[in-house]
Parts: structure tokens; sequence; C-alpha cells
């Protein structure tokens, strides 16, 4: 049996078809699994997986009224299409990114087994057109509207963390300011301000800046004992590494906070679609495990406040993450799928 998972544009989109395949390839031999990724995402290291059995880069863009993306997305159908004939594929995961959307209506055109995993708490209006025609559309998230081929089973990003071994032979404790593939000037200046003011003195503090903001941030830290990164291909381990860590609100980030029980204060991003970082965050917000700021209401001060209340209640926070589970993430999208 052949297999294609659609991904592209984000880890957060990227991560949980990476570990999917991982867990289809650990529980099926005889499957091959393919990914259909966009001609952006050749420098993800994680794409090289070696349980991905081939891995094709192609051309697309966000699908609009533009004459020129409306050409560049109707050869990147056509060509997905030849790729599922002629790879004799029979089942199509769509993790997300523009490429998801494309691949699945190829897909559907050949009138394949199609799924949809949705990481946000908030559908994105592709995913919602798709989600009429698929199978079935798994969700990280609770959502408003169920429908009949929804089902909620979480993130497998989640499990992932799960088996992360937390760090806990530190002289000091450490505190992780992180913002995402493309980093964030607002979590970066705070990191700065913090640092320059002398907040954060009984901590190892650790800045993955994004590669945009690295050398105006390095420059502008007075202290060279600061850890400070531009990417980070190990995420993961930072954060199960962490005693704190402060961070936007992406899917992936939240699912790997919760699953490594992680202590973290959340400043989701203001400039994505429907707001769903702020959703993702109210979630996890709602069940006792983070601390959320949003953008308009932080200062150091009430920062100050939030990473007290963490230090202070640290137990609780901590039972609550732990009393977090998913729905039977792997029996859901890869048993019941192959079967």
């Amino acid at each position: 049996m052949k297999i294609v998972c659609f991904t592209g544009g984000t880890l957060g989109h990227i991560m949980p078809c990476v570990i999917l395949i991982k867990e289809i390839k650990k529980r099926y031999n005889d499957v091959q699994v393919i990914v259909c990724a966009t001609s952006k995402d050749t420098s993800y290291e994680v794409l090289k997986s070696e349980k991905i059995d081939k891995v094709y880069y192609i051309e697309c863009s966000k699908m609009s009224k533009n004459i020129k993306s409306q050409v560049e997305n109707l050869k990147a159908y056509n060509k997905i299409k030849k790729i599922l004939k002629e790879e004799k594929v029979e089942i199509a995961y769509g993790f997300g990114g523009y490429i998801s959307g494309i691949g699945i209506l190829a897909a559907k055109s050949l009138k394949l087994k199609t799924y949809l995993h949705e990481q946000n708490s908030v559908m994105g209006k592709a995913n919602k057109l798709l989600s009429k025609m698929v199978n079935k559309v798994f969700l990280s998230y609770p959502v408003k509207k169920i429908k009949k081929n929804y089902l909620l089973v979480g993130n497998p990003v989640y499990l992932n963390a799960l088996n992360v071994k937390k760090d806990i032979y530190k002289i000091k404790k450490k505190i992780l300011f992180t913002s995402g593939t493309l980093g964030a000037k607002v979590i970066n200046d705070l990191a700065v301000n913090l640092i320059n003011n002398g907040y954060l003195k009984e901590y190892d503090i650790y800045i993955v800046t994004g590669k945009k903001y690295y050398d105006n941030i390095r420059n502008k830290v007075s202290s060279r004992l600061i850890h400070i990164y531009p990417f980070s291909n190990n995420l993961i381990n930072e954060i199960a590494s962490s005693d704190i860590v402060v961070s936007r609100a992406g899917a992936s980030t939240l699912f790997e906070i919760i699953g490594t029980s992680t202590l973290s204060i959340i400043i989701p991003s203001i400039n994505v679609t429907n707001n769903h970082q702020y959703h993702n965050a109210v979630y996890f917000k709602e069940l006792g495990c983070i601390e959320m700021i949003e953008e308009k209401d932080l200062t150091m001060s009430n920062f100050i406040h939030k990473l007290n209340m963490l230090n202070s209640d640290k137990d609780i926070y901590i039972n609550n993450m732990k009393n977090y589970h998913s729905n039977k993430i792997y029996e859901h999208m890869i048993d019941e799928v192959l079967a």
C-alpha cells in the first residue's frame, strides 16, 4: 500500500505529518509513504527522514485571483495528479499549507480515500471547503460546529513530546524565549528588556530569535553569557530542558509544551488567520496548563507577575498538563484508516 501526505509552509504543518509517518512505518512494514511538500520546504531537515520513502517538492502558492498564482497552482495540481497515478497511491492525508488543498483536490479527482488533520483551534477556509469532501477530518482542538466526519483526536506532536526526557540536572533554572520559524519582534524585544534590566538573573537564558532578528538581538543584549540562536533544529529538546518557555501559540509548540509538562507564558500572534493562535492558547489556559498574555497587555511588570504565578503554583500547572490526554490519535489516524 502507498500513502501520500501533503504538507508544507511551517513546522506546525510538517511536524505532525513526519511524526505520524514514523508511527505508520513502525506499525506497518509493508506501507510506503511519500510526501508532497512545497519548493520552499527543502531546508527542513525533518523531511529528509529515512522513514519517508520519497519527497516531491512542488511549486505552488496561496490560492488567489492572481492569474500567475492560478497558472502555477494548476500546474501543481496536474503534476500531483500524475505523481499519484504513477506511484499508485491509495490514501491521501492533508496536513495544511498551500500544497495540502491542491493535493487533496487532486486525490479526490482520482477517487482516493482522503483525510485532513487540522492543527489549529479555528479551521481555515481551505480546510472548511475540503472538509465537505474528505472521508474524515481529525481535529487537534474542539470546534464549535461538529460535523459527522469530524473527530477530535489531538496532535501527533503531543504523543512524541511525551517520550522526550526532561533535563533535571541543572545548576540554574533555564528560561527559553522562542517564537516560531520566522521569529517575533515582540518576544525578542521582551527578552532583551528583561535581560538588560536585570529581571532574570536567577535564570540561564536562551533565545531562539528567528534568522532575520539574530544579529540585531545579539547586538542589543548587554551580557555575552546569554545563549542566542537564530534557529533550532531540535526545539522539542530545548523546550524539554527548560523550566519556563516564553512562546507564540503555534499548534505544534503548544502540544510540545504540554507533552513535556513545561511551564510556559504564551503570547499569541495577532498576525495569523482567524486569530487562531489566541484560541489555541485559550483552550490550554482554560485547562489550567499555561499562562497567557495578549500583546496589548504585554509589559515587563505583567510578565514578571505571570512568571511569579508559574513559580509559586508550579505543581498545579504541571499536574494539569499531565491530566491532559489525547483521544487515541494513532488508532484513529492510522489503524482505522489503513484497515
